[in-house]
């Protein structure tokens, strides 16, 4: 939860504020529950946020809030009914209001939030509070899964050497008579898509368990710019804060060096630190003037890192244009105006703040206002005149492709599929899909015959599983 005043237009140091602050954000965790509380001293849409129509654009809510941004505004998003300006100002017999003060969150925080409100009884310097409520006994859970175990070795080899492999061979010929497996490939009339695919996941299982079990992987945490000066510094980082951890519960810096401290202190000097040995006070004020300096080293070189890979892309851009023009799309050729400079308006006059609104005004105006502006003038007499010229022969007629889900049909996919491609919900490799007995992989056409018949997938095939 943070605390935010934005400068006001005029101020000098706003334009340093908000690349500060967004860069900032670019930092945080978006898994995690984020609320954003304060003024912000301008909005999205002057035409709803101010009593007269106008006021002036922040531009540091267009980038959080605008298309792909990386917040909500509360308000509109739990309590629109509850919609009510924060600022009341009277200049001379009339009286002027605004939506400033505002409540701002991630998508981690929507289900915290039950009601978000504008106190209009209480008033500090013309701001009415903003209120948040927060759930205090939560009626929902979240479903955390632990990242998958890792397979066997023997399941992680490609497909060319499973084929030619003899254990794999043997694993097979113990696989198939299993009782799981002879339950999957026993067809029953009444069988549907979620009994198949608990059947495969049930044989699956068997299979991984008979080459040896799944192994739990270490947790890796990888980081968006990494390199090797910027892990240096964070493992310093890491060993400065254990020994001010340390002062702080071992009071003030008088005394003798405990064990715990003597041991960072050669671990700090192992990663080529100079820590003063002549005194506890001595050593607690390096280390408290070092996370600062270590902390601005950091800083620092994620700065260069983000400086570089934007201007990595800027340079690859136009070479990309002329050489696969179809790996980008136009605009990106040049740079592209920032959100709010050139507002989008919906037809009420509002300014779209989300991708949904953008996309339908700017339907409404080339499709319905331009390329179908005449379709209900005179479309029935146009369409009659074209059957009956001699250009209507020449539209080509296609039938859309009914191919049933069939044992060659599966193998074919699978080969056009990379091994490297990404294992799926179920984690199991391609290569391994490609080296199953016929029987099973004829299974798997009959579940996905079943899916398509039924029109909806197992309930453990809707969630993906993002191995990060």
């Amino acid at each position: 939860m943070f605390s935010v005043y934005v400068p006001l237009h005029r101020d000098p140091a706003r334009e340093v504020f908000v690349s500060t602050f967004l860069e900032f954000i670019s930092t945080l965790d978006m898994q995690k529950p984020l609320l954003l509380l304060g003024d912000f001293n301008g909005t999205v849409s002057p035409e709803r946020d101010y009593s007269a129509g106008s006021g002036l654009i922040c531009p540091l809510l267009t980038r959080l809030l605008g298309p792909g941004g990386a917040l909500v505004d509360l308000l509109l998003a739990v309590s629109p009914a509850a919609y009510a300006h924060t600022f009341l100002h009277s200049r001379g017999e009339s009286l002027s209001s605004s939506r400033c003060d505002l409540a701002l969150g991630n998508r981690a925080v929507l289900p915290f939030v039950t009601q978000v409100c504008v106190r209009s009884g209480t008033f500090d310097g013309g701001h009415c509070p903003v209120l948040v409520t927060l759930r205090d006994q939560p009626g929902w859970s979240l479903s955390w899964q632990r990242p998958l175990p890792q397979l066997p070795v023997q399941l992680r080899q490609p497909s060319s050497a499973l084929r030619t492999s003899v254990p794999w061979t043997e694993l097979l010929a113990r696989w198939v008579p299993s009782p799981s497996v002879q339950r999957l490939l026993a067809r029953t009339s009444d069988e549907c898509a979620s009994q198949l695919s608990r059947l495969l996941t049930e044989a699956l299982e068997t299979l991984i368990s008979m080459a040896g079990g799944r192994s739990v992987r270490p947790a890796t945490r990888r980081l968006a710019y990494e390199s090797t000066p910027a892990r240096t510094l964070r493992a310093s980082l890491r060993l400065l804060g254990l020994c001010h951890s340390h002062f702080r519960r071992e009071g003030d810096g008088v005394g003798s060096f405990s064990r715990a401290l003597l041991a960072l202190v050669g671990r700090l000097r192992k990663r080529g630190l100079d820590p003063p040995a002549s005194s506890r006070l001595a050593l607690q004020q390096w280390v408290e003037a070092r996370i600062v300096v270590l902390r601005q080293d950091l800083a620092l070189a994620l700065r260069e890192m983000r400086a570089e890979r934007a201007a990595r892309w800027r340079e690859v851009l136009p070479r990309l244009w002329v050489e696969r023009p179809g790996a980008i799309y136009r605009w990106l050729a040049a740079d592209a105006p920032a959100w709010g400079s050139f507002p989008i308006l919906k037809a009420s006059g509002e300014q779209c703040s989300s991708v949904a609104e953008v996309d339908t005004s700017v339907q409404a105006f080339w499709v319905d206002g331009v390329w179908r502006q005449h379709a209900d003038v005179d479309s029935a007499q146009c369409w009659r005149a074209f059957q009956a010229s001699p250009f209507f022969a020449h539209i080509p007629r296609c039938q859309w492709p009914q191919a049933t889900w069939s044992l060659d049909r599966v193998q074919l996919v699978l080969r056009s599929m990379r091994e490297s491609s990404s294992p799926g919900v179920r984690g199991i490799p391609l290569a391994v899909w490609r080296s199953l007995p016929a029987a099973v992989l004829a299974r798997v056409a009959d579940l996905l015959a079943l899916v398509e018949r039924e029109g909806r997938w197992p309930d453990e095939l809707v969630h993906a599983y993002v191995d990060s």
